[in-house]
């Protein structure tokens, strides 16, 4: 209901609504801050955010969103106090920093002409993105070493296959090639058919011609890595490799299967 009258500009009965609810929850003053926002109402909005604080109401990722696109579009220096006031209840309540709320950090600093600010906190971003990514790595490992050491679960090539692309796709290529190497068996098109793969994520173009190399040897006629590693090398700049590449798969007879769409059938 309230939604509904926001999305309608009438905010007088929304917040005649509102104020007749007995219990008022996270999402009730959300829809209330996102209704004066919605209408442009952007000091009321930011007011009840601050209401909202005082009755101990604990604000969710929605609820942050839009204030924060309210302290941006707030005209005057009001707007530039008020957000950083914002920002810093998120710092001290140490609340998780999700892409939608940093992004809304970023586009505030932004319009409100504070670029270093807006860059700092990009940044950061990017710094927490990372340690995400490493934390997920850290979790894959003690999957798989809980899977023989505590449930006397085999791994087989599936699950080499999975660690193989969780480090690539982190970055970690040294460790991805290394496990390549150690794994009980020869590695099959899966799990090298990952290392490849992250390699054309990260441009690298000497490990990928590696692997590609070691994959053509499983599956010479395979048109897929052949334009894959054609692929890499034309990222590289190398568009001699890339073009013998393309030639040796017409001389082989190798073609790539062409696509087709079903929208003309409908």
């Amino acid at each position: 209901m309230l939604d509904a009258f926001g999305k309608n500009g009438d905010m007088g009965s929304a917040l005649l609504h509102f104020e007749s609810m007995i219990e008022k929850d996270v999402v009730s003053w959300t829809s209330v801050i996102n209704g004066f926002a919605r209408s442009k109402q952007f000091t009321k909005a930011i007011w009840v955010f601050e209401k909202m604080i005082d009755f101990l109401v604990k604000p969710n990722e929605a609820t942050y969103v839009n204030v924060l696109s309210c302290c941006a579009n707030l005209e005057g220096g009001g707007g530039l106090y008020q957000g950083k006031q914002i920002h810093g209840y998120i710092i001290r309540n140490e609340v998780v920093m999700t892409v939608f709320m940093g992004t809304a950090l970023i586009d505030f600093y932004g319009k409100k002409g504070c670029l270093e600010t807006s860059m700092r906190v990009f940044n950061q971003m990017l710094v927490r993105e990372a340690c995400a990514r490493t934390k997920k790595v850290e979790l894959g490992s003690e999957f798989s070493q809980s899977m023989s050491c505590q449930y006397g679960i085999v791994p087989i090539m599936e699950h080499y296959g999975c660690m193989v692309d969780l480090l690539g796709r982190a970055g970690l290529l040294t460790e991805a090639t290394e496990l390549t190497r150690t794994i009980p068996f020869q590695p099959d098109t899966s799990v090298l058919g990952a290392l490849l793969g992250a390699c054309k994520i990260h441009g690298a173009f000497e490990l990928g011609n590696e692997v590609a190399r070691r994959l053509l040897e499983l599956q010479p006629r395979y048109c897929g890595l052949y334009i894959a590693l054609s692929s890499i090398n034309a990222d590289k700049e190398r568009c001699d490799r890339a073009a013998d590449l393309r030639k040796a798969m017409v001389e082989a007879g190798i073609r790539k299967i062409p696509a087709y769409s079903l929208i003309g059938y409908v």
